[in-house]
């Protein structure tokens, strides 16, 4: 299908386009259509021979390649650094007496297995979700309880709230709802 733009360069009368303004005549000359840094780099290499064509491909390989190397190196000595100064810091040279920065696994197990413990009171076989739901809150993560009514679903979760003192809301949720 021919426009009217198309004709216009094809032809040296006048052509009008739909509008019935003129588009070109013989006094209006037709530049090339400025090429951008892609499309001139892509004319360039299909200018070139097959041999220069792969020593082109070669040679940007290479570059590449040397570019990952150094990249790669610089990596691997970063981290050497960085653990370096944590092998440092865990042999005790990291400051004063002792080790500030670590946790007493005891104490924090004691912790956890205490606050599991008040959970599950009163509760009738619901140990492995109020484990799972300490697990998730202590991870950061989301727990999502499927189950009929009355199996201590959101029990569980005001119990955490409570004990945590954070806040607590319920969605009840149907083949109706929207997130909203």
């Amino acid at each position: 299908m021919q426009t009217a733009f198309s004709a216009a360069l094809r032809s040296p009368r006048p052509v009008a386009g739909r509008s019935g303004r003129r588009i070109a005549n013989e006094n209006t000359h037709c530049l090339p259509i400025p090429r951008g840094p892609v499309q001139a780099r892509r004319q360039r290499l299909l200018a070139r021979s097959g041999d220069d064509r792969q020593q082109f491909f070669a040679d940007r390989d290479r570059l590449a390649n040397q570019q990952l190397t150094s990249l790669k190196a610089a990596a691997q000595e970063y981290m050497d650094s960085v653990l370096g100064q944590l092998r440092e810091k865990a042999a005790g040279g990291g400051g004063g007496g002792g080790a500030p920065g670590q946790v007493d696994t005891r104490q924090l197990r004691t912790k956890i297995e205490h606050a599991i413990t008040v959970m599950q009171e009163g509760l009738v076989e619901r140990d492995a979700e109020v484990r799972l739901l300490v697990l998730a809150a202590l991870a950061g993560e989301h727990v999502l309880f499927i189950g009929p009514p009355g199996t201590a679903k959101s029990e569980v979760g005001r119990r955490l709230s409570a004990l945590i003192d954070g806040t607590y809301f319920e969605r009840l949720l149907t083949r109706f709802s929207v997130p909203e």
